[in-house]
């Protein structure tokens, strides 16, 4: 439950990397977005995060520990959140297809396609 709204929360992006530095590059670009409606009490924490704090974060991912950062702003919680690829699939069989998946978001449905 959202502390502010006491909704539901709800997922508003999703951005899928290759590595950790782009994971935290993307969450320094939204937080550089929102950083001037965020509250004026958390904006010096949140300018610390983006210009020197995040490359902790950088190495955390990079150890498999997923990294979050929250911030408020009107009646908004925002909580940007990146987490290490724990599992990748498993490549079938020779001569079996090969099932692709395009996974936006663990509660989507999953589209696959077969490759001849």
């Amino acid at each position: 439950m959202s502390p502010t709204t006491g909704e539901e929360p709800e997922l508003v992006a999703l951005h899928n990397t290759t590595d950790a530095t782009q994971a935290i590059r993307w969450i320094r670009h939204c937080l550089n977005t929102v950083l001037y409606t965020v509250n004026p009490d958390q904006r010096d924490h949140v300018t610390r995060w983006i210009n020197s704090d995040h490359t902790q974060a950088v190495d955390a991912l990079t150890h498999g520990q997923p990294v979050t950062i929250t911030a408020t702003y009107a009646d908004a919680h925002l909580e940007l959140t990146a987490r290490p690829v724990l599992f990748l699939p498993l490549l079938p069989p020779p001569g079996k297809p090969v099932i692709r998946y395009t996974l936006l978001c663990a509660f989507t449905n999953r589209h696959t396609e077969f490759n001849e």
